[in-house]
């Protein structure tokens, strides 16, 4: 809990973006459309996370005559946007591209992003700014969302043709009668129906609002480490979709969703308005540029449709989610959804108005199973936010969180006086970083813990991370060893240079608390060092052993 000796949460400054089409509006209210309940559960994180971070959050409009915070926003007018105001932008595209080289006029009177615009954005992302964008079926949101690099080949936005640089087309949508929905020579058979039956017979439109989620497939990474007990290896799924000890495997279910995926092309530019940007930064490590990831798959169920589908489903798997981790070539990250439907006030908490004797219009909070989903779906929203924050962030998120620990039970019995003045051996380093991580674990995921990690460990992120993408240059096993030392190392510094919970040390770890820390990746590089030399010496006696036993059994065997 916070009181006057807890240093003060991390500030996340994320600007949300509303958008229009002919047909509807993504705005921040409370309707079916809105935005209300993202919203909500980044500015009210009641969960432990939300000791150490602080969402805070602009909402502006595309659109004029919009209720909302602003509208008719601008990249291009300072009055509007000053980068240097955000850590992260959210785009929720509704409109649609206007071609400015066939229709210029109408370009420049349109929701879609100009060139100013996306030299500005571009230059953010450049500059470690994180992005995330989603729209909905076919090529709704493009206006908005189509243009930006690398967003613009981590989603489909196309349709019912390929895009400006030969982008694929995006999944029809299967609904007659509806002129913007006609699906024009596409198979609406292959829509994107993540819906599952509900609590009546059969499917319906408004299965999507009941408290059934779909099931996803998160990708999952994996490394190996040892203990006394013997060698293991572990999964973990991408931080998005990671949970305190656990793995998100849920979204709200729509039955036309968009899809994730990685374009072949990785080698493009592009000039806005002066300004070029490399959309794929090439890795020093690899040579070659760095790759976005589909992180999770979701599944069509077959031989279904609704009342207002024209064709059945045909079974499929799609991406669903997508990540960039730029921080990697010092750009800012990047996150893609399928659809916004995934974020809407109609998919989580029913139709609005709620009528309290339809399970349909209460959404998940119908159930207590609905309400653990949920919290899940709310988890994976605020792991965008953490997750796209710049590298800074990481590191300060990081900070506040083990000043917080070290005061707490477990840490604050094991730091006692005489240890923290006697110091500790390796392997008492290696335990408080084991001691650390369990008490960071009850904070957040184990996966967002290690990201926060990683900018102190640059150097060997393709040792420590696992979702390096098997690196042939990582030694698994080093990996369990290295995180815990390191930890165990920034914890022993914060207990050397601040002994006493008092005001004063409060406003010296303010001011310095990124300096002890630094001395304790020292510290526990240096620890995990010895322990790796001391594990080659044993596997090199181990080896030797076995080498002379194998000389003796083939000299026997010639006797």
């Amino acid at each position: 809990m916070i009181d006057d000796f807890s240093l003060p949460p991390t500030v996340i400054r994320v600007l949300i973006v509303g958008d229009k089409n002919a047909q509807s509006t993504i705005d921040f209210g409370d309707g079916d459309f809105g935005l209300s309940e993202l919203i909500k559960a980044l500015e009210i994180n009641s969960v432990n996370l939300g000791l150490y971070v602080d969402f805070k959050i602009t909402k502006v409009h595309r659109a004029t005559g919009t209720d909302n915070d602003k509208t008719d926003f601008r990249f291009n007018s300072l009055e509007m946007f000053n980068p240097k105001d955000y850590d992260e932008i959210w785009f929720f595209g509704m409109s649609r591209f206007v071609d400015p080289v066939k229709e210029p006029k109408k370009f420049e009177n349109s929701l879609s992003l100009k060139d100013d615009e996306l030299k500005i954005i571009s230059q953010f992302m450049d500059n470690g700014g994180g992005v995330f964008a989603t729209g909905d079926h076919q090529d709704i949101g493009n206006g908005l969302c189509a243009r930006i690099p690398r967003v613009r080949s981590m989603r489909k936005w196309y349709f019912p043709k390929e895009g400006l640089y030969g982008e694929p087309v995006a999944p029809p949508v299967g609904v007659p009668g509806m002129e913007e929905n006609q699906d024009q020579g596409q198979d609406s058979s292959k829509r994107h129906d993540t819906l599952r039956e509900g609590n009546d017979s059969g499917y319906q439109f408004d299965d999507q609002s009941d408290d059934i989620p779909q099931q996803i497939i998160p990708k999952m990474y994996s490394t190996i480490f040892w203990t006394k007990e013997g060698i293991f290896k572990k999964r973990y799924p991408h931080p998005l979709l990671s949970k305190s000890r656990g793995v998100i495997n849920v979204l709200p279910d729509h039955m036309h969703e968009g899809e994730c995926y990685v374009d072949e092309d990785l080698t493009k530019t592009f000039p806005f308005d002066g300004y070029t940007i490399t959309e794929y930064p090439i890795l020093p490590k690899t040579g070659k540029p760095l790759k976005p990831e589909v992180i999770a798959e979701a599944i069509v169920i077959g031989g279904h449709k609704d009342e207002y589908s024209s064709l059945p489903t045909k079974a499929k798997i799609f991406g669903v989610l997508g990540a960039y981790d730029g921080h990697k070539v010092n750009v800012g990250r990047v996150a893609v959804d399928a659809t916004w439907h995934h974020f809407i006030n109609i998919n989580v908490i029913g139709e609005t108005p709620h009528n309290q004797d339809d399970i349909k219009h209460q959404g998940f909070n119908a159930s207590d199973k609905g309400k653990k989903v949920y919290n899940d779906i709310k988890t994976y929203w605020r792991n965008i936010g953490v997750w796209l924050a710049p590298k800074k962030i990481q590191k300060s998120i990081l900070a506040t969180a083990l000043w917080g620990i070290r005061w707490s039970y477990p840490l604050v019995e094991e730091l006692s006086s005489r240890t923290v003045q006697e110091g500790l051996s390796r392997e008492g380093i290696l335990y408080l970083g084991r001691v650390a991580r369990y008490s960071l674990n009850n904070i957040s995921s184990e996966e967002q813990v290690i990201q926060w990690l990683i900018p102190s460990l640059t150097e060997i992120e393709d040792i420590v991370s696992p979702w390096w993408g098997n690196s042939e240059s990582a030694p698994d096993l080093v990996f369990d060893v290295i995180v815990n030392s390191v930890l165990g190392g920034m914890i022993l510094s914060i207990a050397k240079e601040f002994p006493e919970r008092s005001q004063e040390n409060k406003l010296r770890a303010e001011r310095e608390l990124n300096r002890v820390l630094d001395s304790g990746v020292y510290l526990g590089i240096k620890a995990a060092q010895e322990t790796l030399r001391i594990s080659v010496r044993q596997i090199e006696s181990i080896s030797s052993q076995i080498e002379k036993f194998a000389e003796v059994k083939q000299e026997n065997s010639r006797q």
